[in-house]
C-alpha cells in the first residue's frame, strides 16, 4: 500500500515538474519577442547609423539570450514568433515598423538571421552529447551567432538596395561597411553581455531538455 502511495506521489510530482517546464517554455518563447518589442517601442535603445540608417538596437542581445536560455528549438521558435508578430502588423520591429514590407525590406535578412543564428549559437555551446561547454565557448557562440545574422543580412540588404533607384550607386563594399563593420563595436559589447548572462542561463535550458 505504501509503495502504491509513494508511486502515485512520485508520478504526480513528475507531472507537476513537466507542467511547470511547459509553462516556463511558453513564457520564454513569448517573452523574448515582447522584450524586443518593448526595447524597440520607446526608441531609447535604437540609434540609426551609417549611410542606410540601419538602427543599432538591443535586438541581437535578446536573440543570444533566447538561444541560450531556451535552447535551439524553442529559441528558434521564439524568433519565428517575433517575425510573425511583425508580419501581421504588430509594431515590434525597430523604429516601430511592421508588416510584410519590413519583413522583405532592407532589414529582412537580419530578421531571418535571428532564426538561423539560434542553432548556430547552440552548436558551439553544446557538445554532441548535449552537455554544455565552458564560458569561452559561450562567447564564441555569441560571436558566431552575430556573424550568422550579418552573413544573411548584408547580402540581403545589398540585393534590396541595388533594386532601389534611390541607391543606384550602391556598392557591395559600401553595404559591408554600413551594414556590418560599423556595428562591430556594439556587437562586441552585446556578445560579452550575452555570453556572461547566457553562461548562467544555458544550464537552465539544458536541465529541462530544451
Amino acid at each position: 500500500m505504501s509503495n502504491a502511495v509513494n508511486s502515485r506521489a512520485s508520478g504526480a510530482s513528475r507531472e507537476a515538474v513537466v507542467a511547470l517546464d511547459r509553462v516556463l517554455a511558453g513564457l520564454g518563447v513569448v517573452g523574448y519577442p515582447l522584450l524586443m518589442w518593448a526595447a524597440n517601442a520607446g526608441g531609447d535603445f535604437q540609434v540609426p547609423i551609417g549611410d542606410f540608417a540601419i538602427p543599432l538596437t538591443l535586438q541581437t542581445l535578446f536573440v543570444i539570450l533566447a538561444a541560450l536560455s531556451l535552447g535551439p528549438r524553442l529559441g528558434a521558435l521564439s524568433m519565428i514568433l517575433y517575425i510573425v508578430m511583425g508580419a501581421v502588423g504588430l509594431p515590434v520591429f525597430s523604429e516601430g515598423n511592421a508588416g510584410l514590407a519590413t519583413v522583405f525590406g532592407r532589414t529582412g535578412g537580419y530578421l531571418l538571421g535571428f532564426v538561423l543564428c539560434v542553432p548556430m549559437i547552440n552548436g558551439f555551446v553544446r557538445r554532441p552529447d548535449g552537455s554544455l561547454r565552458g564560458w569561452w565557448w559561450t562567447l564564441v557562440g555569441a560571436v558566431a551567432g552575430h556573424l550568422t545574422i550579418f552573413a544573411v543580412g548584408v547580402p540581403w540588404l545589398y540585393a534590396v538596395l541595388s533594386r532601389d533607384p534611390a541607391f543606384a550607386d550602391v556598392t557591395f563594399g559600401g553595404v559591408v561597411e554600413n551594414g556590418f563593420l560599423i556595428f562591430l563595436p556594439g556587437m562586441a559589447i552585446k556578445c560579452a553581455i550575452g555570453a556572461i548572462a547566457g553562461y548562467w542561463a544555458a544550464p537552465f535550458a539544458h536541465r529541462r531538455g530544451w
